[in-house]
This record gives structure tokens, C-alpha cells and sequence, in this order.
């Protein structure tokens, strides 16, 4: 079986509510996984947004335990979390989750979740390049989906 990734805020290919923007609560979306492959000992989640200014991070968190299947919504903003995780610092240079914009224009934001077969020995506050090179060859699946964000300026 696939391993599959959703979210309760947002539908796969539907549009994220404001309540997720930077110019709203700025919350962190609900994440959740299923059919996670034998020997997952952590997840991360990336969430990468394609706006006309640019490609955006919005979201790194790794070092999740892959049970309970997923993560609830309205994470703190700071490096370290209860349960363990790190969340990395986004383009915004805050860890954690910053929403998208009103701009009003249409922002793709691409939700990938990693199943890892070890937990990364990265630093809580590392950036997206670092969290890519400490997943090569850590890496079991892959799952996600885009949603679109359009905000009203």
C-alpha cells in the first residue's frame, strides 16, 4: 500500500482556508499519514509554496514518531516540540510554520512527508538544505499533496 498523506484543513488540490495564513492566525495545518513502511522510526514534513515572487518555505518539521499517524494543527512556533521533533527555520527565518500571504494571487503550496528509517542528528532551527542532506539514504516513502492558498490583498 501507497503511503498516504492528508490533511482535515484542506482537500488535495482545494484551497487552504485563511485561518492558515500569515495574515490570519497563522496556524499550522493539520498533517496526517497512512500505510507509513516497515521500519519508519521518524517523519518530517516540508511545506514549499511556488508564488509569483518565488519559491517559499513554509514548513519543516522532522524527527516526528511516526505513531500517532500524524500531527495536530496550531504548533507552537519555536525549534523544539513536546514530543520530540524539530521544526527548521523557513524562509520567513522563524522555525516552525509561517502561512502564506493575501496577496491576491494564487500560491501552490506542495505538502511532502518523509518516512524515515532513523532519526536525523540535525540541530532543532536547521534550514531546508541541511534537512535534505541529512535525509540521503534515510529516506523509505514519500507522500504529500499541493493545495492552492488565495488570499484577498
Amino acid at each position: 500500500m501507497a503511503f498516504k498523506v492528508t490533511s482535515s484543513a484542506v482537500d488535495a488540490g482545494g484551497f487552504l482556508p485563511c485561518w492558515y495564513s500569515r495574515t490570519s492566525n497563522n496556524s499550522s495545518p493539520p498533517i496526517g499519514w497512512a500505510n507509513a513502511p516497515r521500519g519508519t522510526v521518524a517523519v518530517a514534513v516540508v511545506c514549499e509554496g511556488e508564488a509569483p515572487g518565488g519559491r517559499l518555505t513554509h514548513w519543516i518539521i522532522y524527527n516526528l514518531p511516526p505513531e500517532p499517524p500524524g500531527i495536530y494543527g496550531g504548533l507552537p512556533v519555536e525549534p523544539d516540540l513536546e514530543n520530540g521533533a524539530g521544526q527548521g527555520v523557513n524562509s520567513f527565518g522563524v522555525p516552525g510554520w509561517t502561512g502564506p500571504e493575501n496577496t491576491g494571487e494564487v500560491e501552490v503550496l506542495t505538502f511532502t512527508v518523509f518516512a524515515l528509517d532513523r532519526r536525523l542528528d540535525i540541530p532543532s532551527g536547521s534550514d531546508a538544505e541541511t534537512l535534505r542532506r541529512a535525509m540521503d539514504g534515510a529516506v523509505l516513502a514519500t507522500g504529500g499533496f499541493t493545495a492552492k492558498y488565495l488570499g484577498n490583498p
